[in-house]
C-alpha cells in the first residue's frame, strides 16, 4: 500500500480533545487508501477509521491517528511503542513484526460481476477464460491474469480517459478484477449503485487487512482494544459495517 498523502501529514483525535492528545493512550498511524482509510474534505473516513472510532469508544480508549506518508507511517510506528499502523496486509513476513487485531477485510483478489449479470456462472478458474476481463492501464494486472492463463485477448485495458468500473457498468466487459471493497467505493464515488457490484470467483485468496501493533505494546491496551474489536465482530457491527461500504 503505496499510496502517498500530500504534505506533511494530518494529526487527528478520535476520542478527546485536541489538548489531550500528548497523552492518549495509542497513536494510530495511517495513510490514504480509500476505502479503508482516507480524508473527504479533511474529514477522517474510511471503514477502517470508522471501526477505530467504534473500538475506541467501546473501550474507553483516546487514539490519537495520524495521516502520513505511508513510510512515514511505517516509521513512526517502529519508534511508538503504543502505537497501531492501518490498514495493514498481514503477510507471513510481516507476522512477527506486529502484534494483530483483525481482520477489517478479507482483501481477497477477486473477479466482479454486476448482480444482473445472471449469464456469468464461474465454477472453476477455467470457466471465467470465456468472459472478457476489464482491467486498468497501468499495474501488474495483466501480467498477474496472464500467469494464472486467461488468454491475452480477453483482457481489455480501460483507457485512460475512462475507468474500470464505469466500463463494467456499461457492459463493456464482463468482468472487473479487483478488492470488491475497492469497486464498491469506486462505484459510488461516480454516482453508481455499488450494490450491484458481486464476488463471483476469488483470484487470490488475501492474508486480510488488519491493525497492526507495535510489538512493545502495553498488554494491557491491547487487550483492552482486542476485546472490544471482538465483541463488536461478535455483536455483528463490524459485518454491518461492511455490508455498509458494499451497498449504497
Amino acid at each position: 500500500m503505496q499510496h502517498l498523502l500530500a504534505g506533511l501529514g494530518m494529526t487527528l483525535l478520535l476520542v478527546g480533545s485536541a489538548s489531550a492528545a500528548a497523552a492518549a493512550d495509542l497513536r494510530a498511524y495511517t495513510e490514504n487508501f480509500p476505502p479503508f482509510n482516507y480524508l473527504q474534505e479533511q474529514q477522517e473516513s474510511g471503514i477502517s477509521v470508522e471501526l477505530l472510532r467504534m473500538v475506541a469508544q467501546r473501550a474507553n480508549l483516546d487514539i490519537q491517528m495520524s495521516f502520513l506518508p505511508w513510510q512515514r507511517a511505517v516509521n513512526e510506528n517502529a519508534m511508538d511503542a503504543n502505537s497501531i499502523l492501518f490498514t495493514t496486509v498481514r503477510t507471513p513476513q510481516r507476522e512477527n513484526t506486529y502484534r494483530w487485531v483483525g481482520p477489517i477485510d478479507a482483501c481477497d483478489i477477486a473477479l466482479i460481476k454486476l448482480k444482473k449479470r445472471q449469464d456469468i456462472q464461474i465454477g472453476k478458474l477455467e470457466d471465467a477464460f470465456r468472459y472478457t476481463v476489464g482491467i486498468p492501464t497501468a499495474g501488474a494486472d495483466f501480467e498477474t491474469l496472464s500467469r494464472l492463463g486467461f488468454p491475452a485477448g480477453q483482457l481489455r485495458r480501460a483507457p485512460p480517459s475512462a475507468s474500470v468500473i464505469r466500463m463494467l457498468y456499461a457492459e463493456r466487459f464482463d468482468l472487473a478484477s479487483g478488492i470488491l471493497l475497492s469497486y464498491a467505493y469506486q462505484a459510488r464515488q461516480v454516482g453508481l449503485p455499488a450494490g450491484e457490484l458481486v464476488s463471483v470467483y476469488p483470484l487470490q485468496k488475501g492474508s486480510g487487512c488488519y491493525f497492526a501493533f507495535n510489538s512493545r505494546v502495553d498488554p494491557e491496551l491491547f487487550r483492552r482494544f482486542e476485546t472490544a474489536f471482538k465483541e463488536l465482530e461478535r455483536d455483528g457491527a463490524i459485518l454491518q459495517l461492511r455490508r455498509h461500504y458494499l451497498n449504497d
